[in-house]
């Protein structure tokens, strides 16, 4: 009987050795009242973060959590934003700010935009600075990291330099413009966004 249960507690011994370690969780919060254009957005760094820190699970909340890793996305006019991103934000349309705080028991990094767009194009202002490129084609990641995930590279900012940003797409080619559905040009259009045009 010893044997038996000594047995069985070497292969739960085992089969725990053989698990994979628990992955570090990251909350990423969205604002309630965040626009369409920005979850779009959210929804794109919660696909591609996973990409980069592959031993990381990152989740959506609309509830910053006590403790932890945190990322928090909102306009600046949102309290929430305003008081963990340390007052005054950035204030030209379509600018953004991208920083880290520690608070407590957790790590915040906050994206925070002036406005809609601004908070858009900090989503993919900092992934680009974490080595994504955009381009109308389709976009490039970079090879998934081994260390764990971290805020460090998360500080940075950008405003426009021209108020309208404009690509042009041919239209005299067979793959132009003029032969796209739907689906291809809300492709362009977000391919567009991401690389900083409007």
């Amino acid at each position: 009987m010893k044997t038996a249960i000594a047995g069985i507690i070497h292969s739960a011994a085992l089969l725990l050795l053989a698990l994979p370690p628990a992955r570090a969780e990251v909350t990423v919060v969205t604002t309630p009242e965040a626009a369409p254009a920005v979850r779009v957005a959210v929804r794109e760094l919660l696909a591609v973060l996973p990409q980069i820190y592959p031993q990381e699970r990152f989740l959506s909340s609309p509830v910053l959590p006590e403790r932890g890793k945190a990322v928090l996305i909102g306009n600046t006019n949102h309290a929430l934003v305003r008081r963990h991103g340390g007052g005054a934000g950035p204030t030209v349309p379509e600018s953004y700010r991208v920083l880290h705080r520690v608070d407590g028991s957790r790590e915040i990094g906050i994206i925070a935009g002036a406005d809609v767009r601004g908070t858009v194009y900090g989503i993919y202002g900092l992934l680009g600075k974490l080595g994504c490129n955009f381009h109308l084609s389709g976009d490039a990641l970079p090879p998934a990291r081994s260390a764990p995930f971290a805020f460090d590279a998360w500080t940075t900012a950008d405003q426009p330099l021209l108020r309208d940003r404009i690509v042009f797409n041919w239209h005299n080619f067979l793959s132009g413009c003029s032969t796209w559905n739907r689906t291809d040009w809300h492709r362009w259009t977000a391919q567009s966004q991401k690389m900083g045009y409007n």
